[in-house]
């Protein structure tokens, strides 16, 4: 009996040891952590590495097993917390101090620009990415003697010479070269009569190219053959190259002066780029007393005499037009009884263009009278004015090629033709009412 007794006191006593090394053990297996040992994001999803088979759930999604220890969720931008549970229901709770937003890539919407000093330019970044970018993109200068650049991307030409500008948004680096010359200034509000007039032989070859590649720059960021191109053309001639040009009687168009055939760079011009240096010559053939650049004396046999060369009004609107991808060929204006620059787009009263407001900046302008007798281009509306490039003979009370500021008032009274051009251009491109 005794012994009998003594064998179910060591059996309770080995169910008591069991019991307890039992619940122990549930002990330390239902605390026994799960750990998230990384954090993997990329462009389609978020994985989370365990140290051990777990279910999880983040958000307010459901709880799905891990796989191979790890939970692999959808992209999202935010998850502040993750639940894991292990197969005893125990829940751990992590707090994620994690960004989950991927930037793939940037653009920019330059990569090159050419400033007079002083003058700026406007960085605009478009970031591709995952989730919502809370980092700043960084600007910053190469050289700070030639450009510097603001937190906010605007460059700013400080003096002349070659620099980059370095964007960077985390790993993501461009660059943006700058061109800074004194060659050009900054476009002024309005045109600057006072402006020194051209002379001759005042630019060498390299400087002609360098204005050459600054003009076709300017034309091709608005859109090449575009409305916008032209009038891009227009304004750089009036108002970032720093001399005037000078009205010239042409030679060569107007047969009752001896012309037999075109005459190319008197009064006139019919390639692309400027015509400032004896290279250039290469460009104009044939001409009858030249040749001779914008600003040198060339004969001309309207006015019986010698003066500077430079562009009559339909030189000058068929230069801007060319420049701006449009080859107007050899016409001038105001002769209704051939073709001329007044046929390029449908003619409309001025007045009712005016009245109705359906004249737009690139819109070509001829009067006076029904008749026409001069060519122009309107460049610019603000405020209630109109500002038109032409050239002017001296007898007008100015000279050469500007812009002319108008009220709606005065602009009808010198111009009696609006020509609709909507359907000459290839497009508006990046079209303004006015340049500043």
């Amino acid at each position: 009996m005794k012994k009998n007794k003594k064998g179910l006191i060591l059996i309770l006593l080995m169910l008591s040891i069991c019991t307890l090394v039992g619940i122990m053990l549930f002990v330390f297996l239902y605390n026994r952590k799960i750990v998230v040992n990384d954090i993997d994001v990329n462009d389609d999803s978020i994985v989370f590495s365990l140290n051990r088979k777990s279910s999880c759930k983040v958000n307010e999604e459901a709880w799905q097993e891990s796989k191979d220890n790890k939970c692999i969720y959808a992209y999202q931008d935010y998850i502040n917390t993750i639940y894991l549970k292990n197969k005893y229901g125990k829940v751990f709770t992590y707090k994620i101090d994690k960004d989950f937003t991927v930037v793939k890539d940037i653009t920019l919407n330059i990569y090159k620009t050419y400033l007079a000093i002083g003058g700026k330019d406007f960085i605009k970044v478009n970031i591709l990415s995952k989730g919502n970018i809370k980092d700043k993109v960084v600007y910053s200068s190469e050289d700070e003697n030639i450009a510097q650049v603001s937190e906010n991307g605007i460059i700013t030409g400080i003096g002349n010479g070659h620099t980059r500008i370095v964007v960077k948004l985390r790993d993501n680096i461009k660059y943006i070269e700058v061109i800074v010359t004194d060659l050009i200034i900054t476009k002024p509000d309005e045109f600057d009569s006072n402006r020194e007039y051209l002379s001759c032989e005042r630019y060498t070859e390299s400087e002609n190219d360098l204005l050459d590649d600054i003009l076709k720059y300017r034309i091709e960021r608005v859109g090449y053959k575009t409305r916008a191109s032209v009038v891009e053309a227009a304004r750089f001639i009036t108002l970032e190259f720093p001399y005037r040009l000078t009205y010239f009687s042409e030679n060569g168009r107007a047969h009752p002066y001896g012309a037999t055939s075109l005459v190319d760079g008197e009064g006139r011009y019919y390639h692309e780029g400027l015509y400032l240096h004896s290279s250039r010559f290469s460009k104009v053939s044939p001409t009858m007393h030249g040749p001779g650049i914008w600003g040198c004396m060339v004969y001309s046999n309207p006015s019986a005499g010698y003066r500077r060369n430079g562009l009559d009004c339909s030189g000058f609107v068929s230069w801007i037009l060319l420049n701006g991808g449009f080859d107007a060929e050899d016409l001038g204006a105001g002769v209704s009884t051939i073709q001329d620059l007044t046929d390029l787009g449908e003619r409309k009263y001025l007045s009712d263009a005016i009245s109705n407001n359906t004249i737009r900046v690139g819109d070509l302008l001829s009067g006076k009278g029904s008749d026409g007798g001069h060519i122009a281009i309107l460049v610019g509306i603000k405020d209630g004015y109109y500002y038109v490039a032409e050239s002017l003979w001296s007898s007008t009370g100015y000279f050469g090629p500007l812009i002319r500021k108008y009220t709606g008032d005065d602009i009808t009274n010198y111009f009696y033709w609006q020509v609709d051009m909507e359907s000459y251009y290839e497009g508006d491109g990046d079209l303004t009412d006015f340049w500043k």
